[in-house]
């Protein structure tokens, strides 16, 4: 109990924080959580190999259709036993990720700043250590800010694998770091393992992040700061184990997916053009720094790219004469990191999008703290961080109605609500039956296809055989004579006979029953 307290006593900031990002995370966790068609579709396939015993040895498929590892179908299956199938299953290991990225963003701000204040003492840390400095205050706002921000916890409530990305990249940061200065364990590389075999599984835009660990443990082992021993192999054969049924695939199927990348490669989506690569790293680094910190405020985005340089430039911890004592450094190591992340992702010219930076979050964060530290007074520096995270703060919306990325009054609820309501009129109909969704991009209704088979155990038909239904269920805001005249082929391809309101389910969207039958849609509209 004497150890528990004192350890409580040391370490109270860091349990504050994780209980605020916790709570961010789980408020209103069924009604705020993306339950889209992407989530449908990963969820079908995740039950599926449950229900047959069968793990898939491929994730899901990229929007360039190359597939990705089958670890984040993985890690969702123990979820979905815990919660019988109810798809909220995957925000709740969504927003128990995003929580503990939050700690672990406050370990790495623990060690970042230790260094910075005290460069001589590598040992000088808060977690598992009695001394204290006034730089934990700083870990601490570090972490509440990355709490806090709109993209990032919107992102901990959208299950999409690329948003578990924070947590890897974090923690093979931590490790990083442990390993540089030399107070690394076992855990350590054990956790570098982890991360370097989940990674390249959850987007291939975090090939730049293998570059930089590569590089960094190169110039580990040339300073001698690496002995011989079970720690590296560790990490090694955690990273095979984890890599192992996306490599037996391309082994059973002549590298299937190595000759997807070398195709995709080859097209011209990927390529280079110094002025328009520059031009591209620059509005990288602007949109990185306004989605996470600027929120669309071009004055508070300048602000806060020049106190992070203003905070990096400044920070001189040792007087290093050479590359690799500068790299080997913890700006080095960050700056490092943050620049290869940039350089390479860069080379990808689809439109940005959040989750592409998603490996960044945490250093951004870390350098706008840095030139806060570095720059204003320590009491200034209080009242212009809080300053920051109030304003942060303010841009979350947690009384919406919807699912982030998801139409007006559409959420898990109320997909679960049309579900029920399709099955309890379904069982009291013979013949078969079909699920058209026309409020998004998603018209065959992926979302309640998923509850409709594996919640309520009433499956409809495939997607391919909406002319055989029976009856055609639609959650539309339409009215009756405009999904008449709708021209998708999920709902012209039904021989509609009679149209039945099953009435209002939420906001102005409706529930339809057709029936199937040989009417003339004109005789139809009313």
């Amino acid at each position: 109990m004497k150890k528990f307290l004192n350890w409580l006593k040391n370490n109270w900031l860091f349990l504050l924080v994780v209980i605020i990002g916790g709570l961010l995370r789980f408020y209103r966790l069924q009604d705020l959580a993306t339950f889209g068609g992407d989530q449908g579709v990963d969820y079908q396939n995740v039950a599926r190999m449950i229900a047959e015993r069968k793990l898939s040895l491929l994730g899901p498929i990229t929007h360039v259709g190359i597939f990705l590892g089958p670890l984040y179908y993985y890690l969702l299956i123990p979820f979905f036993l815990i919660f019988n199938f109810d798809p909220i299953a995957a925000p709740v290991m969504f927003a128990l990720f995003g929580t503990a990225t939050v700690g672990l963003v406050y370990i790495l701000a623990i060690k970042f700043f230790s260094f910075i204040h005290h460069p001589s003492s590598r040992r000088a840390e808060s977690l598992g250590g009695a001394i204290i400095h006034h730089y934990q205050e700083f870990a601490f706002l570090t972490a509440l800010f990355y709490a806090v921000s709109p993209v990032i916890l919107e992102s901990s409530r959208a299950p999409s694998q690329p948003h578990l990305i924070p947590f890897f990249a974090t923690l093979l940061l931590i490790s990083i770091f442990r390993i540089v200065e030399k107070t690394d364990k076992w855990w350590d590389w054990v956790g570098l393992g982890i991360a370097s075999g989940s990674l390249i599984q959850l987007h291939f835009l975090t090939f730049p992040i293998y570059i930089f660990f590569l590089i960094i443990l190169s110039l580990v082992v040339a300073a001698k700061r690496i002995q011989i021993s079970l720690f590296p192999v560790s990490c090694f054969l955690f990273s095979v184990l984890l890599l192992f049924p996306w490599l037996l695939f391309e082994l059973r199927h002549n590298f299937f997916i190595t000759n997807q990348v070398i195709a995709y490669l080859r097209s011209g989506e990927v390529s280079f053009s110094p002025a328009n690569y520059f031009e591209r790293v620059l509005d990288l680094i602007w949109f990185s720094f306004d989605r996470l910190i600027g929120q669309g405020n071009q004055a508070i985005t300048i602000i806060a790219i020049i106190l992070s340089l203003t905070g990096i430039i400044s920070n001189k911890v040792t007087p290093c004469r050479t590359l690799r004592c500068n790299l080997l450094s913890p700006t080095g190591i960050i700056v490092f990191y943050f620049l290869i992340n940039i350089l390479g992702i860069a080379l990808y010219k689809f439109p940005l999008s959040n989750h592409y930076i998603s490996a960044l979050y945490t250093v951004i964060i870390l350098f706008f703290s840095l030139g806060i530290v570095k720059i204003l007074p320590k009491s200034l520096s209080f009242i212009v961080f809080i300053m920051f995270i109030t304003f942060i703060s303010s841009q979350n919306n947690l009384d919406s109605n919807h699912g982030y990325t998801m139409p007006e009054w559409v959420n898990a609820s109320l997909i679960e609500k049309a579900a029920n309501i399709i099955s309890s009129d379904i069982k009291n109909r013979p013949g078969t039956y079909n699920v058209v969704n026309t409020l998004d991009g998603d018209t065959r209704a992926n979302p309640y296809r998923y509850v409709l088979t594996y919640r309520n155990k009433v499956p409809p038909l495939g997607v391919e055989k909406y002319s055989e239904a029976d009856y055609l269920y639609i959650v539309s805001r339409g009215a009756r004579n405009e999904l008449l005249e709708d021209k998708r082929w999920e709902l012209l391809s039904f021989p509609v006979g009679n149209i039945e309101s099953l009435g209002t389910i939420g906001g102005d969207i409706k529930l339809y029953r057709w029936d199937n039958g040989r009417a003339d849609r004109k005789d139809l509209m009313k």
